[in-house]
């Protein structure tokens, strides 16, 4: 074989079906936490969980968005710190 074609074929990540999970939520607010501290990836915890493609996920979701007329929330650095008192409008007093 090619040792090109071996080298790549040998970096290949294979992922098999996703096996169930006892709980779900759990497994999932571990891989969020995961990605979060940095020790995984979204594309890692995507194929683990489910067995598919993150990249396709995303773009089946921005689809899903864009027809529905809205977009998902996503958190930002202005956003009241603990403690902080917001009024109705979501201003700091």
């Amino acid at each position: 074989m090619d040792p090109i074609r071996r080298k790549l074929w040998s970096q290949a990540i294979w992922v098999g079906p996703s096996p169930g999970q006892i709980d779900p939520l759990k497994k999932v607010e571990a891989s969020e936490r995961k990605i979060a501290n940095g020790f995984s990836t979204h594309e890692k915890e995507t194929a683990e969980l489910t067995g598919m493609d993150w990249d396709s996920n995303v773009d089946v979701l921005e689809r899903e968005w864009e027809r529905e007329g809205k977009l998902p929330t996503i958190p930002n650095n202005s956003a009241p710190k603990g403690g902080e008192q917001t009024n109705a409008n979501g201003e700091r007093n």
